[in-house]
């Protein structure tokens, strides 16, 4: 028989409860250490010999295993929540829209009311590209009106009439 026993799941799920607070929301907040450098506070813990983000844990426990390609949300916006009432799965595309749908992204572009240059973003002046990112439309107009994107823009046409017309008259005009 092995000196040492894994605790069981209850032992973890009981730990992490004892180091919370339940707010009227129903929340359990975390009121253990966690990392100051996170910007979102979540809460970190060790359980057999691995670290995990509390919340994780708990959802775990009380849930089942988290897919591959899922994260656990928090349903009620609350990062130091340790509720698994309070959590759903979900993709880290869904928890992003989500964020970001609520306006507490906080490193969102979507903040910023001006480009770079200090044009404004209103619909007419923002374009938005297939990756989805702003881009203000002036500036734009301004960078292609420049000498050097107009000498590399040549360029390129220049290159590209060169490789058809070698394309049209074949191997044969090759040296």
């Amino acid at each position: 028989m092995p000196r040492w026993q894994p605790k069981p799941d209850a032992y973890y799920f009981a730990a992490i409860k004892a180091r919370t607070v339940e707010t009227p929301s129903g929340c359990w907040e975390w009121t253990g250490f966690y990392r100051p450098e996170s910007k979102m506070r979540y809460a970190e813990v060790y359980c057999r010999g691995k670290k995990w983000r509390a919340h994780r844990l708990m959802y775990t426990i009380a849930k089942g295993p988290i897919p591959d390609g899922l994260v656990v949300r928090h349903k009620c916006d609350n990062s130091i929540c340790q509720n698994p009432d309070h959590m759903e799965l979900g993709t880290q595309y869904d928890n992003c829209q989500d964020a970001v749908k609520k306006g507490r992204y906080w490193h969102h572009a979507s903040r910023y009311k001006a480009c770079k240059r200090g044009h404004e973003f209103t619909p007419e002046n923002t374009y938005i590209d297939p990756r989805g990112f702003r881009l203000c439309r002036e500036c734009n107009r301004q960078r292609l009106r420049t000498p050097e994107y107009r000498r590399k823009a040549n360029e390129r046409l220049r290159a590209r009439r060169a490789a058809k017309r070698l394309s049209q008259n074949g191997s044969e005009s090759l040296p």
